[in-house]
């Protein structure tokens, strides 16, 4: 009797979690759009109309930018330091040669 009685609470947890996630799920299923900023509503605009997919397999669309790139900030000490950090890690990195072969590809 313990232990059909231990079994029950321990499943009880996972099926709260589970009931939780489909919740969830239910809200971002019933209105995928809707409530989304103005700006990821363009950029899903722009992904629909400039994706295409390459004999290879591969999709490539345009990269949407800010009309005023002046509001874009002061960015640019941030996104140096970001790249000589991945650039670093590129340099440990036993796979190198096969990343940098993937990325030319590009």
């Amino acid at each position: 009797m313990h232990c059909l009685s231990a079994t029950a609470s321990t499943l009880d947890p996972i099926q709260r979690q589970v009931q939780k996630f489909w919740e969830l799920e239910e809200v971002i299923r019933s209105s995928p759009v809707q409530g989304f900023s103005t700006e990821i509503k363009r950029c899903e605009e722009h992904f629909l109309k400039t994706y295409r997919r390459e004999e290879n397999g591969r999709f490539t669309l345009e990269l949407p930018f800010k009309e005023n790139v002046r509001q874009l900030g002061e960015s640019r000490v941030m996104a140096e330091i970001r790249f000589y950090t991945m650039e670093q890690k590129i340099d440990k990195n036993k796979y190198k040669s096969g990343d940098i072969l993937y990325w030319r590809s590009f």
